[in-house]
């Protein structure tokens, strides 16, 4: 929901439109640069997705096919953002729920 991660996002959402709009130069060294600016910028915008799946992944293989299928709407479908600022929202809502009963974790655990 910040506008950091729509900064990065406009930068990781187009990897073409990235590339004609920053000169990088020619050869390798120059390829190499354009991998690791672009590369970041995916970071920016993903890093709180990639480290939940980071963690989900090693503990249930659904929740990480869930999580990419978000992440794959998120970044490719035309609506994206906004079906991120509803699934952001009805997470942020499923982890109020989890504070007050706590319960709810072994249910979404099975």
């Amino acid at each position: 929901f910040t506008a950091w991660k729509s900064a990065c996002q406009k930068a990781c959402r187009s990897p073409m439109t990235f590339l004609f709009t920053h000169d990088f130069g020619a050869g390798p060294v120059a390829a190499f640069r354009a991998g690791v600016s672009h590369g970041l910028y995916c970071l920016g915008c993903c890093w709180a997705l990639m480290s939940v799946l980071f963690v989900v992944g090693l503990m249930n293989l659904a929740w990480m096919a869930t999580i990419t299928v978000v992440f794959v709407i998120e970044k490719h479908w035309r609506r994206g953002l906004v079906a991120a600022r509803i699934i952001g929202s009805g997470i942020v809502l499923l982890g109020c729920a989890i504070i007050f009963h706590p319960l709810l974790l072994q249910t979404l655990a099975s």
